[in-house]
Order: C-alpha cells, then structure tokens, then sequence
C-alpha cells in the first residue's frame, strides 16, 4: 500500500513540474517577443517619418523648372515662389547636379564644398538614395542626406534633390518612450548598415558601435528582425553594469537602418523569475503536503499491522 502511495504521489507531481518548466518557457518567450514587437513598432515609426521626408522631397522635385537654368548664376526656378522652403523633416533642402554643382539650396551655404562633392557622389547611385552620416558643423548633431532625382522633360536625370535631416529629432523621441517599457536599464538605437549607432537614448552612443558591436554587427549584416539575450560590454561611465542584456533588432524599410531595442537580462527576465519562485514555492508545499500524508498513512498502516500481530 505505501508503494502504491508512493507511486501515486510521484504520478501527480511529475506533470504539474513539466507543466511548471513550460510556463517559465513560454513567459520567458514571450518576454523575448515583446521586445521585438517593441522594436519592430519603432522602426515602422521610423521608416513613416521616413516616407514623409522623401514625400516632401518628391514635391520639391516635381517644382523644379530647368527652363530657368542659367550657367551663369547656377541659379533655377522651384515653383512658383522661386525658392525652395525647408520643412520641419529636413534642416536643409539642396538642389544639386551631377557634378555637385549647387543649382538650389535653403538655407544658403549649409553645405561646404567637399561635403557637397561626396553627398553628389553618393547620392547618383539609386534613386531614393541615403547618404553616409556626418557631424553637422553648425548644429553639432548627426546628419544625413536623404535624395530623390529630378528629371527635365525627356526623362534625363539631371539632378537630386537632397534633404539634410538631423537624426537626433523626431527620430530619437521614437525611440526613447519604447526603451522606458522595458525599465530603468531599458535603452534603444538606430543603426546604420555598418553597425554605428546614428542616434541613441544613450547620448554616448552616437557614431560609435554602443555597447553590443558583435550583435549590431551581425544584426545589421543579415538584417532580419532577431531577439537575442547579448554581452553587454561596459563602459567607464555607464551606469548600468549588467553583464549580459536581451537585446532585440529590427531592419528599417526605407533606408539601411534598423532599431535595437533592449535591457539588461536581470530586468527583462524579473517577471519569468517571480513566476519560476512562485511555483518552486507551490511545488515544495505541495510535495511536502503529499509526503506529510504519505507519513500519516504509513504510519496508520503500520500501527494497524501491529494490531493485526497482537491479535493473531
């Protein structure tokens, strides 16, 4: 009989611990795609921005009239004001030709001459073009170039307009309130396709590899969205000094960009690790409950044993 206890007792326990270890994998899970789905909604945010600083580019792009070029001036018309107007996406907006030659700009002289020669060279490769980014020696702040060509009217590209955007606004202000859900060691980052963070909720970031450059690399290469749980490599000033942290990626559809998004792994997994306590705790009482009624009904049968004896 108390084999058959004993047995019983197993029988009811196993289950509720495999049923226990799959809870704490699917939370754990779950708090991996969470922050994924956090990162995907920062990078969709960021490529909408995007599509609306190209849009406003396009606009610009159908005004120009090269029928009022002049070799001279290097001067053309746009629209019907005759000059260009910089929006609240781009800080400077540039009218340039293949050679770099600056046809139009707003406001005058925000780009140097060996600037311009490289945003033209780049910006000639594709269509929607993304420059390389650079510190902008006015505001201080990371710039890129953002181009869509111009055509005359036998379909020549003869131009691109270029819109200069300061990556530290709106673009940022995108990914600060996502990072805060994931609490105090929360922060994200917008790469580029080298694995340099081009803006940070974490101002010593900027324009360096932050502090995961083998995952950035790696993320940015495959550019598939992946949560992974990552090294995080110390600075001298920083603040938070968790060795490792679950970092999610995800690519930008609009430029060769992508969102990392993370926090340390002791915060992330706090909730799987309340949970995985909780049911540690429930499992003990409730073996401890079936081995005390194990030891109640062993001892029963043993006294009752002891009667049959002394009657016999």
């Amino acid at each position: 009989m108390l084999v058959v206890l004993i047995v019983a007792s197993i029988v009811a326990v196993v289950p509720g611990l495999l049923y226990a270890w799959n809870a704490v994998g699917e939370v754990s899970a779950e708090v991996e795609a969470s922050g994924l789905r956090l990162a995907q909604l920062a990078s969709a945010q960021a490529d909408r921005l995007l599509s609306e600083a190209y849009f406003e580019l396009e606009v610009v792009a159908q005004l120009v009239d090269f029928d009022s070029v002049d070799d001279e001036t290097t001067a053309i018309e746009i629209g019907p004001t005759g000059r260009l107007r910089v929006s609240s996406f781009h800080t400077a907006i540039i009218v340039i030709d293949p050679s770099g030659r600056i046809l139009a700009e707003e406001p005058v002289g925000r780009l140097r001459n060996a600037r311009v020669a490289r945003v033209a060279a780049e910006v000639e490769r594709e269509d929607r073009a993304v420059t390389e980014p650079w510190i902008d020696p006015v505001s201080g702040h990371v710039v890129v170039g953002l181009s869509v060509p111009v055509f005359d009217n036998d379909g020549t590209r003869t131009a691109s307009v270029v819109g200069i955007v300061d990556l530290s606004e709106p673009l940022i202000a995108d990914l600060v309130m996502p990072a805060a859900r994931l609490g105090l060691t929360g922060h994200a980052d917008l790469l580029d396709e080298r694995g340099l963070v081009l803006a940070s909720t974490e101002a010593g970031h900027v324009m360096t590899r932050g502090d995961h450059p083998e995952f950035y690399g790696r993320a940015v290469a495959e550019r598939i969205p992946v949560v992974e749980n990552v090294v995080h490599e110390l600075d001298a000033n920083a603040l938070d000094r968790s060795p490792r942290h679950i970092m999610a990626y995800a690519p930008l559809r609009n430029a060769p960009w992508g969102v990392a998004m993370g926090a340390s792994e002791e915060e992330s997994l706090a909730v799987v690790r309340r949970l995985g306590l909780r049911l540690v705790a429930a499992g003990v009482a409730s073996t401890a409950a079936l081995a005390l009624g194990i030891g109640f009904v062993a001892r029963d049968l043993r006294a009752a044993a002891r009667r049959c004896e002394s009657a016999r």
